[in-house]
């Protein structure tokens, strides 16, 4: 979740903006104060799980839909992170996670960011407080619009329609899952099919698209990974008759952490700027920036034979 609404008084909020205009905003007013933001998000029908995770921050309180948020010990990605079990706080339809916490920065962070000259101590920079991303994971896939895919480049896309949870189902489109209910998918993918074999046929096979590592079973015996490679000779594992092919998909964060709405669609090069625009933020606006819709790559598998 990378919109918010925000408030200096917990009653007025603004138009849904960036976070990363919020966060730049912030910085040069210097601001000092309560702060309390506000993320939506939509849910067509509960799913099994629904968790959140959100950055360890002295929040004065953190509620989803008006119910207190009860962290606990699970772990995300990160020991920044905090998470909890949204399961029960959740309801179909509009939700709304606020938290609240006073916002500022000590004086060597304004030193550090408008008025040394040194790259060395901006490197070393670290925030006071910290706005983040919000993020939602466990048992679900998004419903989301084919049609407002956009490809943009090789393996590159663009999406600008509704986002909406939804619970998981046992099957996915594996040759490009992003458009297939996990746009924003990162780990490992697992996903199966049968091959009828026969003495004669062609038994190497071939795995293009776009992933970072698969590994290949066969009948529950493990062949090999496709890691330099897009091909794996199967005959030692293929019996006659129907046989049961696994893969195991692996991506990184890429489409979990971005940048996920810079105006190259997919930089060769990532600086910290590509997520932030740090002092490129003009009247709300800043042209790096593609606020209406999400850079995504490819992530899935062509199956050959």
């Amino acid at each position: 979740l990378d919109t918010l609404s925000y408030s200096f008084d917990s009653s007025t909020f603004s138009a849904p903006v960036p976070l990363m205009q919020l966060k730049d905003e912030l910085l040069q007013d210097r601001y000092d104060g309560p702060l309390t933001v506000k993320h939506t998000f939509s849910v067509n029908k509960k799913p099994r799980s629904l968790r959140l995770a959100a950055e360890r921050m002295d929040y004065t309180s953190f509620t989803v839909n008006g119910h207190p948020v009860v962290f606990d010990d699970q772990r995300f990605m990160d020991p920044c992170f905090r998470t909890a079990d949204l399961s029960e706080l959740v309801r179909e339809g509009e939700n709304e996670i606020c938290y609240t916490l006073h916002y500022y920065q000590k004086p060597h962070v304004y030193d550090a960011l408008f008025n040394a000259s040194l790259e060395t101590l901006r490197n070393c920079l670290a925030f006071t407080v910290e706005l983040e991303c919000v993020y939602l994971y466990g048992d679900f896939r998004v419903e989301t619009d084919r049609d407002r895919f956009t490809a943009v480049a090789h393996n590159v896309f663009t999406y600008d329609g509704p986002i909406t949870i939804c619970p998981s189902r046992d099957t996915v489109w594996p040759v490009n899952v992003i458009k297939d209910g996990f746009p924003f998918f990162s780990g490992r993918l697992h996903v199966g099919f049968t091959h009828e074999h026969h003495h004669g046929m062609p038994t190497v096979l071939g795995l293009y698209g776009r992933f970072a590592v698969c590994e290949v079973t066969v009948n529950g015996r493990t062949v090999g990974k496709a890691l330099f490679e897009n091909e794996l000779d199967l005959a030692d594992f293929l019996r006659e008759g129907e046989n049961e092919i696994e893969l195991s998909l692996y991506n990184g964060n890429r489409n979990l952490l971005g940048p996920l709405h810079h105006a190259s669609f997919e930089p060769t090069g990532v600086t910290p700027s590509h997520f932030t625009g740090e002092k490129k933020w003009k009247n709300g606006e800043w042209k790096g920036y593609l606020k209406d819709r999400y850079c995504l790559v490819r992530f899935g598998v062509d199956c050959q034979e």
